[in-house]
């Protein structure tokens, strides 16, 4: 994962064979502290969705003397020290997530981090709207997911996503709503790719 500073990345990973990685709300409001601790220090979060099985994020790197390194370690940190509590907490072993956390740029289409979404089969999602930025509609992506997934009808009926905080609600407060509104459409109600 190559991460460079005053870059949009949307960070995601899911659970190793496509098995749940958040069985309840405990889970959920756990893996929160941990992008607290080991995300925030380094990055202002835009957009984040937890789903049973997979994460989001949405991230603009602010750390000013980043080292690459530095932020992989603590996301590897993060996913570790989640996968170590998960264990304990139902008797299990083994890694929890996929190997490789994947973190597209959004911003730069050139060089080591381009600004397009590759899916496993490695084809390019093919957005319809080509005047609309990537971060625009990766945030529709990112929020849309649990529609998507027909867990709930709307973004806003998921607790474990921005979309919530975007609409006022602070309970969780995990977003930098100001930086992120540049990027927060409502005016079209689902991501055009």
């Amino acid at each position: 994962m190559i991460i460079e500073t005053g870059h949009i990345y949307h960070i995601f990973n899911r659970g190793n064979n496509r098995v749940k990685v958040f069985y309840n709300d405990e889970n959920y409001f756990f893996f929160i502290k941990k992008i607290r601790t080991f995300v925030i220090p380094y990055a202002d979060i835009l957009a984040w969705c937890l789903m049973p099985d997979h994460f989001h994020l949405m991230v603009k790197v602010n750390f000013k003397e980043l080292n690459n390194a530095i932020i992989n370690h603590s996301i590897g940190r993060m996913l570790s020290s989640y996968t170590r509590a998960l264990n304990k907490q139902f008797n299990r072993t083994g890694s929890l997530f996929q190997k490789h956390t994947k973190a597209n740029c959004l911003t730069e289409n050139v060089g080591i981090t381009p600004a397009w979404y590759h899916t496993s089969g490695g084809a390019s999602i093919n957005i319809r709207i080509p005047k609309q930025e990537y971060p625009v509609v990766c945030m529709k992506y990112i929020h849309y997911n649990p529609v998507d997934a027909g867990i709930v009808n709307n973004p806003e009926d998921w607790v474990f996503c921005s979309y919530r905080e975007y609409k006022g609600n602070k309970s969780i407060d995990l977003t930098n709503t100001t930086k992120g509104r540049e990027y927060f459409d409502l005016g079209e109600s689902k991501p055009a790719y």
